[in-house]
């Protein structure tokens, strides 16, 4: 391996400044590489989460899809009266509550 006695070889003269811009070359380039692979990877990772919550989704709509397309069984009137009376029960709680309030005096005042 030539490149390793040469990284030898410029660290070992590396107090000679035309060595030493060439040693600092060479370690901004590996910096260089090494922010690139990491990068690659990033989108590389990201892509495929991206496209696998977006198939995921896509077989969602197509199981709602088929699950809205099948007859659902009937309502019957006492479930309609059910949710009515908790409709009327919600209102009557709101009206309530809208005429026992009290007043909250302003802080900034």
């Amino acid at each position: 391996m030539k490149l390793f006695h040469y990284i030898k070889e410029l660290r070992a003269d590396a107090s000679e400044p035309e060595h030493m811009r060439v040693l600092l070359t060479l370690y901004w380039r590996v910096l260089l590489w090494f922010v690139f692979i990491v990068m690659l990877g990033v989108f590389v990772y990201g892509g495929g989460q991206i496209l696998g919550v977006m198939s995921d989704s896509s077989d969602g709509q197509s199981d709602s899809s088929s699950a809205t397309s099948t007859p659902s069984a009937p309502i019957n009137s006492t479930q309609v009266d059910a949710v009515l009376q908790g409709f009327t029960a919600r209102q009557v709680q709101f009206d309530a509550y809208k005429t026992n309030t009290t007043p909250i005096p302003d802080p900034a005042l």
